[in-house]
């Protein structure tokens, strides 16, 4: 669930009883059984509504609790998560990350969501890590927030008027 961010254990231990379909929400148990509740976006319902009539069709789906289960009708190991990934991507074909794995989709998540909204406070809660620094590891700044940045820089306007002096210097001793 790249959409929330998640980790694949997170995603492995969601059961049904976690959603709140009234709420829009999805109590998520991350490390350490430490529980928080997020919000389900309206694509994040949609999809969990597909996969759930799909879902009915694998064994045992009436009788386990977790969301995703394996074809073999038992709760999905991470393992194939990642399997099943990596034949997605494979299947789709080149990107531009050399290495784009679940994981890496988290790093993404947090990267965008920081650069959308500047709330890491925010952000921290979402991702479930307990110190700020954990959080911070997560968020690589993109080349359009470093050139956005550079820039928006106080020096930028300093510099040119600096240049344009010294032009009209040269101009005027040339």
């Amino acid at each position: 669930m790249g959409r929330l961010g998640l980790r694949i254990g997170e995603v492995r231990r969601m059961k049904f009883e976690d959603i709140n379909h009234k709420r829009g929400t999805i109590k998520i148990h991350g490390k350490g059984a430490k529980p928080r509740t997020l919000p389900l976006t309206a694509d994040l319902k949609r999809y969990l509504k597909v996969w759930t009539k799909s879902r009915a069709e694998l064994k045992n789906a009436d009788q386990l609790e977790e969301v995703f289960i394996s074809k073999k009708g038992a709760p999905i190991a991470e393992r194939t998560i990642q399997d099943n990934f990596k034949k997605l991507i494979e299947k789709a074909g080149l990107f531009s990350i050399e290495k784009l794995t679940p994981h890496s989709l988290r790093h993404a998540f947090a990267s965008i969501t920081y650069e959308n909204t500047k709330d890491l406070v925010t952000l921290k809660h979402v991702l479930g890590h307990a110190k700020m620094s954990s959080t911070e590891i997560y968020i690589h700044p993109s080349f359009k927030e470093m050139r956005r940045s550079l820039n928006d820089h106080a020096a930028t306007d300093f510099i040119t008027e600096l240049i344009g002096g010294a032009s009209r210097i040269h101009q005027a001793t040339g």
